[in-house]
C-alpha cells in the first residue's frame, strides 16, 4: 500500500522492497504491506498467487529492475498453484509497470 492505495509491486523472493526508498521514487510518504482483505479486494486474488495482471481495478505497477538479467521470469497468474513464463520486456509492456530499483 502507497498512501493506503493499492499498488503492486513485481520483485524477486530473493530481495525485500527498500520501502523507505520506494516511497521516495513512487512520490509517496508511507509504504506498507497490504492485508490480505486488502489484496483480495484489489485483486480479486489471494495472496501467495496474485497475478500481475488482469486486476478489477487499474492499479499501479513496479517492476524491479532486477529482473531485467533474465531470460525468463516465472509470476504467478491467480492463484497460489499455477504461474506463466514471462520476460522483463513483455511483463512491463502488460502491466504498465515503472521499472525502478526496489531492493535491499
Amino acid at each position: 500500500m502507497l498512501d493506503d492505495q493499492p499498488v503492486v509491486i513485481i520483485k524477486s523472493g530473493a530481495f525485500r522492497v527498500d520501502t523507505v526508498l520506494f516511497a521516495e521514487l513512487a512520490h509517496g510518504a508511507v509504504v506498507r504491506q497490504a492485508t490480505p482483505e486488502e489484496v483480495r479486494v484489489a485483486t480479486g486474488q489471494p495472496i501467495g498467487g496474485v497475478s500481475p495482471i488482469n486486476s478489477p481495478e487499474e492499479l499501479r505497477v513496479f517492476i524491479d529492475d532486477s529482473l531485467a538479467p533474465y531470460e525468463r521470469i516465472w509470476s504467478a497468474c491467480g492463484t497460489p498453484n499455477a504461474v506463466f513464463a514471462t520476460t522483463f520486456v513483455e511483463l512491463q509492456a502488460l502491466t504498465g509497470a515503472t521499472a525502478l530499483t526496489l531492493r535491499v
